[in-house]
């Protein structure tokens, strides 16, 4: 009972949707304090429920094993379930690291890719000039200039198509 009227004051206050920044200090202290109030209150609550519910276990298993032809069955479906979760909790972590791994390579990936054509633009810059420069007063220099921008160009076609595959590499 508690629980409900704390329940219905906290919800009384979040729907009259009061603006904290024009409520006079007191006024905020209570809002919060009502607030803070209700996570300790909410908090305890489950964790009583939680407590009991392990409770009930423990002495159902128990009883399973002082009354086998009575208690079997609901302690080895008690253990089972508890087995299950503990089996199931350990493989989704395993999978959300597996999936923070790949998420993070991929990102890493897109990043670098993303850095290096921006360098390879610079570079191309720096060459277009140089080759604009070079191409009546020096032909060597810009044959080599124009050799290393076709490099630049293909380089850039290759992590263009890399970029394009985006994260599904």
């Amino acid at each position: 009972l508690a629980v409900c009227i704390a329940t219905l004051v906290r919800l009384l206050l979040y729907y009259a949707d009061v603006d904290e920044k024009a409520c006079p200090p007191m006024a905020l202290y209570l809002i919060r304090g009502v607030r803070y109030a209700y996570s300790a209150l909410f908090t305890l609550h489950i964790w009583l429920y939680c407590s009991l519910a392990m409770m009930v276990c423990c002495w159902v298993v128990l009883a399973a094993a002082l009354d086998p032809t009575r208690f079997l069955a609901f302690g080895t479906a008690i253990l089972t379930t508890v087995s299950a979760v503990a089996w199931w909790t350990s493989a989704m972590m395993r999978a959300a690291r597996r999936f923070r791994a790949w998420v993070r390579t991929a990102l890493d990936r897109m990043l670098h890719t993303r850095v290096r054509l921006a360098a390879l633009a610079i570079q191309r810059a720096a060459l277009v000039e140089d080759y604009q420069r070079d191409t009546l007063s020096d032909p060597a220099a810009a044959a080599v200039a124009k050799a290393e921008l076709e490099s630049l160009t293909a380089e850039e076609k290759r992590l263009r198509a890399v970029q394009g595959r985006g994260l599904w590499q």
